[in-house]
């Protein structure tokens, strides 16, 4: 008895104390965890997109990651839409990076756009690809369901609201 006391403590302490960062520079910011939405017949490498927001002072960031060949990155505007149905259109790109076969970007979130995303979950993102490949350059989505660890597997959607209110 005592023994799963023990455990189930350890267990519950080690998840309230993980804690996860996105780095700009040399500064970090405290963010949510990293979040993988599927996406929509996407000729892009992998079936999902990699998403995680931060706070920062008012406002904060999103990060977004997918993988993507050499010469291919998200760019342009990304269009956030929420559960109850209102968007978020997130023009200011920070960070354009390429990393381990991915395209990363960082964009900047304002005060009342935050405010908004800890109110409503994040349904869909709606991003743009630019590069040489015809193939996988264009418009793509991605939907809040989780990615399963098998092929073509979803399972509901994360809290993303609640998440980030938790910041």
């Amino acid at each position: 008895m005592k023994i799963t006391y023990l455990t189930v403590f350890i267990f519950l302490s080690q998840l309230g104390f993980s804690q996860n960062f996105i780095y700009k520079g040399d500064k970090q910011y405290l963010s949510t965890q990293t979040w993988m939405f599927a996406l929509a017949k996407s000729n892009l490498w992998g079936m999902e997109l990699n998403v995680s927001v931060a706070k920062a002072g008012n406002g904060g960031y999103l990060m977004l990651s997918v993988g993507a060949p050499q010469g291919e990155s998200i760019s342009n505007s990304v269009f956030i839409i929420l559960n109850n149905g209102e968007s978020i259109t997130l023009s200011h790109r920070v960070v354009n990076d390429y990393l381990d076969e991915r395209s990363q970007v960082l964009y900047s979130i304002t005060q009342p756009q935050f405010e908004k995303l800890k109110s409503y979950s994040i349904s869909k993102i709606r991003f743009f690809v630019k590069g040489q490949s015809f193939r996988m350059g264009g418009s793509h989505s991605a939907s809040n369901v989780r990615v399963g660890r098998e092929i073509n597997t979803y399972d509901v959607g994360w809290d993303t609201a609640k998440e980030i209110s938790e910041l």
